[in-house]
């Protein structure tokens, strides 16, 4: 009878250790959960970020790749007005 009881309580006292473990586990669980909902939203304001930089690098350079040609074709015809000016002053 005494061995039954201290067998049960030990039991009682085991169950209790891994119900207290369980619900620690359940509790950080639920924090790790919040956190990666918390990092999640800075991320996805930072991917919104990267593509309205991007698009606009994109306008940039579109922007820089006009005005290299227009300067090329000024070059050009800058040169050709100087190789006129060098046939009309022979």
């Amino acid at each position: 009878m005494e061995t039954r009881r201290a067998s049960r309580d030990a039991i009682s006292a085991a169950l209790e250790r891994a119900q207290g473990q369980r619900d620690a586990l359940r509790e950080r669980r639920d924090a790790l959960l919040g956190e990666l909902e918390e990092d999640a939203e800075p991320v996805a304001e930072q991917q919104e970020r990267l593509a309205e930089q991007l698009a606009l690098r994109v306008d940039v350079e579109t922007q820089l790749s006009e005005a290299r040609d227009a300067m090329e074709r000024l070059d050009a015809a800058v040169r050709e007005m100087e190789q006129r000016r060098q046939r009309l002053e022979r």
